[in-house]
């Protein structure tokens, strides 16, 4: 089974249910970055749907997995060869073009 993660105009960024477990385990064990309180709402076992988020909600969402995945990245808990390591930064490179299309269209 494989998980995703939807954007609003970026393609969809695709992962296994392996890999997509650690994600989430580790953001929401993040006891200095912690989850938005509503996390269980938009963060599920099957990924993050963006278009279905207001836009003040979308770009909070983004920011904060963006640190997260940066952080695990960071400290390698993810991406145990090149290849997998160029996958996360292809997800960290849209979910910050996330909070960009966003936040413009929060502020149009």
């Amino acid at each position: 089974m494989a998980a995703d993660v939807v954007f609003t105009n970026e393609g969809t960024w695709y992962t296994n249910s392996y890999s997509w477990s650690k994600i989430t385990e580790y953001a929401l064990s993040c006891v200095d970055d912690p989850a938005p309180s509503d996390h269980n709402e938009y963060l599920d076992i099957i990924g993050i749907d963006f278009p279905l988020m207001s836009d003040d909600k979308a770009a909070e969402v983004a920011k904060w997995f963006s640190r997260v995945i940066e952080r695990m990245l960071a400290e390698a808990k993810i991406g145990s060869s090149e290849e997998d390591r160029e996958h996360v930064r292809m997800l960290i490179s849209k979910l910050h073009s996330e909070v960009q299309t966003r936040t413009a269209k929060g502020s149009a």
